[in-house]
């Protein structure tokens, strides 16, 4: 292991090298781990976010972090893989939708299929009808005015990303987890997904489209049995919200679970707006719904997220307002008051 002078000496020379742009064409570079190791840059990790919490240790898994007292710009300099990424992998998410025209936008296309819809009461209406024909038995509706903390994200140096944690959103809970099959058609605009069984997931495919009459930026965190986060997903078809995001692929999924465990527990700003505490405070004031609580979720749960923020550069319907909180309560009461208890069948 390096000595006190020793890890000077090396820090000082990756600096040097840094400020003349040497690095990368020098053979066998090497940078100090926490443990005073000396190792070459793909074996690192660099703690970005500070998430070390006891959760993940040094040499745990062949895992190696940068020692602290190297920079950040060193680390991106010598390509050092942020541990935002390692522990937290993930894949892009295309969407696909049937072109009406030689080069229609996905934004004109979620356009045209929302306005189908009519006025924005329908949300509630189809997404009831989604989590019924998903053989949900319950769905729920929260009103969400929390501020979340932004430290702990997946990517917390995207402004647009951070902002999603401090405005009010509609939090939707229904009792029946996602499968791979769902995330794909969830996915696609303006494509019938259905087939011959009734617990398909045409059900979330063009319905779930009325999610853009509340947000640019819908997402959700599916459990699976036993209530334990298995994805997280997110659509940005404007292109400003999520990290790295783009025309081919506007959103993205995380895998909750993986080598190193359940990864959640790590990125605790990321998932508090998604956190079983909720389920637990609404079991105890409606006692008797949420049973599935007390049975530790049999057959999982999905909980989306629609946060009230629109794009600055572009939105997804471009005469839409933002949604405030009243406004988004005075659409379930009129929803309620006109449709809602013919909705009341399970």
């Amino acid at each position: 292991t390096l000595s006190p002078e020793q890890l000077d000496i090396v820090v000082s020379v990756a600096n040097q090298v840094v400020k003349y742009k040497k690095g990368p064409s020098i053979p066998n570079f090497v940078l100090p781990s926490t443990a005073n190791y000396l190792k070459s840059p793909s074996e690192l990790i660099y703690d970005d976010q500070y998430l070390e919490k006891g959760l993940i240790k040094e040499d745990e898994k062949s895992l190696y972090f940068l020692h602290k007292s190297v920079t950040a710009e060193v680390a991106r300099y010598f390509s050092i893989q942020p541990l935002s990424i390692k522990v937290a992998p993930s894949e892009a998410l295309e969407v696909e939708y049937e072109s009406t025209g030689p080069h229609e936008s996905i934004t004109h296309r979620i356009k045209c299929l929302v306005e189908d819809y009519g006025d924005n009461i329908d949300v509630f209406k189809e997404l009831i009808q989604n989590a019924d024909d998903a053989g949900a038995s319950e769905i729920v509706f929260i009103l969400d005015q929390r501020n979340f903390k932004d430290k702990t994200l997946f990517d917390p140096r995207h402004s647009n990303w951070r902002k999603l944690q401090h405005v009010p959103s509609l939090l939707v809970f229904n009792n029946k987890k996602f499968t791979d099959k769902d995330i794909t058609g969830i996915a696609q605009l303006g494509k019938g997904t259905k087939d011959n069984s009734p617990e398909t997931i045409g059900r979330f495919g063009i319905g779930f489209n009325v999610a853009y009459h509340v947000t640019d930026c819908p997402m959700f965190v599916s459990h699976s049995e036993g209530g334990k986060p298995e994805n997280f997903c997110t659509f940005d078809p404007t292109l400003q919200f999520v990290p790295g995001s783009d025309m081919h692929n506007p959103g993205k999924r995380w895998m909750l679970q993986g080598d190193l465990g359940d990864i959640s527990e790590v990125f605790e700003d990321q998932m508090a707006p998604f956190a079983t505490e909720t389920m637990k405070k609404l079991s105890s004031v409606c006692p008797h719904y949420f049973q599935d609580f007390s049975k530790k979720w049999p057959n999982g749960f999905v909980l989306f997220r629609l946060p009230f923020v629109r794009g600055e550069r572009k939105r997804c319907i471009k005469e839409a307002k933002e949604m405030t909180t009243e406004n988004m309560k005075d659409l379930f009461l009129s929803f309620c008051s006109k449709i809602g208890e013919n909705c009341l069948l399970f």
